[in-house]
């Protein structure tokens, strides 16, 4: 059946409110899922609003918005819709954390009495706030680059602090570990800035480096305990994340255990010095100053 229009009328196009209710069933119902599906709705959507456009009902209304808005603010709302449907066709952020790391020894008995609160870890640059997971290419060492697409859950400082936590927690060396800010007085205080937290790659070889400086202090005491700067680097396979972060979980693997070994020697120093035998100056053979060890 011929489809005839009235004097002055353009013909109807039966077709189009079809697949206009087909395209909003697809996108109310069926929620595509990708971003790539979601753009391509949008664009045959608006291509069919244009071919309308071009029909007399749709001349008609053009040409009455552009008496009222002028052609520029036209231009400029179809240029508004065009980039809300384009977008970025870049893939959305990934969120990535380290594990929290098994301590290589445990101890059955504290060897320090008294609890230690971790407090907030300082870092250098952007480490302290920024997410970003930085990547450096070894030829240009001076250089630092980051993933597009990829970001730490937290910024890398907050991240150690709560790696090293439940480290010193697993490993038993204290009565008790716990976060700064907490209602209690802690006999000793861990402090630690982080240096570097990064993926590198020289010759198609890859691997992973974190660099930090930690330092453990007695408050009743009033001395450090220990202070010194612990790094380590683990190889991965490629540069993708799904590889990088488990060579970082290796990496604050081995920094938890490096940590936890020298304070166990430390205690077993102190204890050296407290039951090794007090020899007086006056008494000693060779006429050394000091206590001996």
């Amino acid at each position: 059946m011929t489809n005839l229009a009235q004097p002055g009328q353009s013909p109807k196009n039966p077709s189009y409110s079809w697949y206009r209710w087909v395209l909003a069933v697809v996108l109310s119902v069926a929620q595509p899922s990708t971003d790539v599906t979601r753009k391509g709705f949008c664009l045959f959507d608006i291509f069919s609003l244009l071919s309308w456009g071009g029909r007399g009902e749709g001349k008609v209304l053009v040409r009455a918005m552009v008496k009222v808005c002028g052609w520029q603010i036209l231009l400029l709302a179809v240029a508004l819709t065009l980039n809300g449907c384009l977008g970025s066709m870049t893939p959305s952020e990934r969120l990535f954390r380290l594990s929290d790391p098994v301590s290589p020894k445990k101890y059955a008995q504290p060897l320090f009495n008294g609890v230690l609160a971790v407090e907030t870890f300082q870092a250098r640059g952007m480490l302290a706030r920024e997410r970003t997971i930085l990547y450096r290419d070894l030829a240009l060492p001076n250089e630092t680059q980051f993933h597009p697409n990829d970001l730490w859950e937290e910024p890398p400082a907050a991240m150690l602090q709560s790696v090293l936590s439940h480290c010193l927690v697993d490993a038993g060396l204290f009565e008790g570990v716990i976060q700064s800010g907490r209602y209690l007085r802690p006999r000793y205080s861990l402090n630690g800035t982080v240096d570097r937290v990064e993926q590198r790659a020289s010759n198609e070889r890859f691997d992973t480096l974190i660099r930090i400086d930690l330092a453990i202090t007695d408050g009743d005491a009033d001395k450090i305990v220990l202070s010194g700067s612990y790094q380590a680097i683990e190889p991965a396979n490629d540069g993708q994340m799904e590889t990088l972060l488990p060579a970082f979980d290796r990496v604050m693997t081995r920094i938890c255990g490096a940590l936890t070994t020298d304070l166990e020697q430390r205690t077993k120093a102190e204890t050296s010095k407290m039951t090794s035998p007090k020899v007086s100056h006056a008494a000693h053979p060779n006429g050394a100053r000091g206590d001996v060890p």
